[in-house]
């Protein structure tokens, strides 16, 4: 027969999720829920010995693996949802105006600037990013807030910024440089402002996309 769970009882799960010491809050949400959702059914005389079950049951170990599964299927679910937000937006006015926005910005910079200045403000733009990813996923040490679990939608996102920065560090950045290292002026201001406008556009699509469309992370 099913009860409701006194706050003390529900008190006692939430110390024990609490000392697993959870990376991400989704893990936490689902384990919170089976745990209620199971001695729910159990008495109060039964409810010690049930626990203790489950608590045998999602050990560390098998926390760890689901923390593990949960970043994946997190990241698989981004990558899905992106190319969904690319293919509808890909030639959308809005879509088309911000591109030609941040290109007539990055231009008047480069012009205004030169290369090395403009790559110099390009990778402290880079840099402020990836920083501003590492915060929002709490992957800064000493800026954690003790016993508070993250998200593993913002996991995935740091990771994918890293990514493609990093592709796009060899594909455009480095070659740019050597470009405009040996005199080849106008590829090198072609490969550096695109570099800086693909950079900050990834990091817009990114961000819309896990803050303005709910993240539904599906199991198989």
């Amino acid at each position: 027969m099913k009860r409701t769970l006194s706050a003390i009882e529900l008190q006692t799960i939430k110390a024990r999720l609490d000392r697993c010491q959870i990376s991400y809050q989704e893990v936490y949400d689902e384990l919170f829920d089976h745990y209620v959702s199971v001695l729910e059914h159990a008495s109060e005389e039964e409810f010690p010995h049930r626990k203790e079950a489950l608590d045998h049951a999602f050990n560390w170990s098998t926390i760890r693996q689901m923390e593990k599964q949960q970043v994946t299927l997190a990241t698989r679910d981004l990558d899905k949802l992106l190319l969904t937000k690319i293919s509808l937006q890909i030639f959308n006015k809005l879509t088309m105006g911000i591109l030609a926005l941040l290109l007539a910005l990055n231009y008047s910079l480069y012009c205004f600037m030169g290369f090395h200045s403009f790559a110099n403000l390009t990778l402290l733009m880079v840099f402020a990013l990836l920083a501003f990813a590492a915060y929002a996923s709490q992957n800064i040490p000493f800026l954690l807030v003790q016993n508070k679990a993250k998200k593993a939608i913002h996991e995935a996102a740091f990771k994918k910024h890293l990514f493609y920065f990093n592709v796009l560090n060899f594909v455009l950045l480095v070659p740019s440089f050597m470009l405009h290292h040996h005199g080849y002026q106008k590829p090198s201001q072609v490969l550096i402002i695109g570099y800086a406008v693909i950079v900050l556009s990834i990091a817009l699509l990114i961000y819309s996309t896990i803050n303005h469309k709910p993240l539904e992370i599906t199991h198989e």
